[in-house]
């Protein structure tokens, strides 16, 4: 008897897993680049970071072609797992017909084949778009693989083929609802607590930001890159002391009344319209303080208290300086 047999759910929990980890190490490669630590890099020094970080890059790459493998074998398994199986049953291991006999050890369909045999058994079949893709990975996964040759990938590829690769696998859950939900059972949070989740995935909101060309951007994430980004109350109120808040939520009114919807916590917050207290700033989307939210400019920061500590901030910088006592 075959034991061990996989299931569908097991298969995607694999290839989630390897998705995120592909993911993080591309994250955490372009975070150790970002501008703000970047004191005396020169761009030729930048590049070289970049040259050194190509093994490291083929890396996440095999791992995401890996993903797709395991997606593809747990949409067969829900159909059932012993269409995976290679071969013919003369070929299979002699001791399966008379002893008990893990599933790891009979082959299994190729990478190649998978594909074929997603469609024979799967529905809906793979669009061709989607074919090309999974076929374009795995050929360049096998360029380093097997041949030690790393293929040149930059962040902003391997980016975008996450997030393709996710909502070809997940088309109604949301990037940012996965990756959240990701990290909260990391082995951070695992060691230590979950407070610092907001603050990755609104630094990952940044990368993408930045790396994304807008098409790609609205494809892939449902937002224009291009539209005004506000504050989104919801993610501030979370964010804790491991970061900023980053200008995530963008103005919709097609509800009737007027709300920031936030791309990274996915809420929805109610806002009114008024003239900012800062006079420097040209904003008029304001946190509506009667959905528990202090009513603040959402692009600013500035409250009704904000004159008051202008001029009380003015009057400090102009005041003469306390008397020496040690004349």
């Amino acid at each position: 008897m075959i034991t061990n047999v996989p299931t569908a759910g097991e298969f995607i929990e694999r290839a989630d897993a390897l998705l995120h980890l592909s993911y993080s190490i591309v994250s955490k490669l372009y975070d150790n680049q970002r501008e703000d630590w970047r004191l005396g890099v020169d761009e030729e020094d930048l590049r070289a970071y970049w040259d050194k970080c190509a093994p490291s890059l083929a890396n996440a790459l095999a791992l995401l072609q890996q993903a797709h493998e395991l997606y593809l074998k747990g949409r067969i398994a829900a159909v059932s797992p012993f269409l995976l199986l290679a071969r013919d049953p003369q070929q299979w291991p002699k001791k399966a017909a008379t002893d008990d006999v893990s599933f790891s050890e009979f082959l299994t369909v190729g990478a190649a084949e998978l594909p074929r045999l997603h469609d024979m058994v799967c529905s809906p079949r793979l669009d061709h778009k989607a074919r090309n893709f999974l076929n374009t990975i795995r050929e360049r996964r096998n360029m380093f693989v097997h041949q030690g040759h790393a293929p040149t990938s930059s962040a902003a590829e391997l980016f975008e083929a996450t997030l393709i690769t996710h909502k070809w696998a997940h088309p109604e859950t949301p990037w940012f609802d996965a990756r959240r939900t990701h990290l909260q059972n990391d082995h951070l949070s695992a060691i230590y607590s979950t407070d610092h989740v907001m603050a990755n995935l609104h630094q990952e909101f940044a990368e993408l930001l930045q790396e994304l060309k807008p098409a790609i951007f609205k494809e892939l994430l449902g937002f224009k890159k291009k539209a005004r980004w506000f504050d989104c109350p919801n993610c501030k109120g979370r964010m804790g002391d491991f970061g900023d808040a980053r200008e995530t939520a963008q103005l919709s009114e097609a509800t009737g009344m007027p709300v920031v919807d936030c791309l990274v916590c996915g809420s929805s917050s109610p806002v009114i319209h008024k003239k900012c207290y800062n006079p420097k700033c040209k904003s008029t989307v304001y946190a509506d303080a009667a959905n528990g939210w202090d009513e603040s400019c959402l692009t600013c920061g500035a409250d009704e208290g904000f004159e008051a500590r202008e001029a009380e901030r003015e009057r400090h910088w102009n005041s003469p300086p306390d008397s020496d006592p040690f004349p």
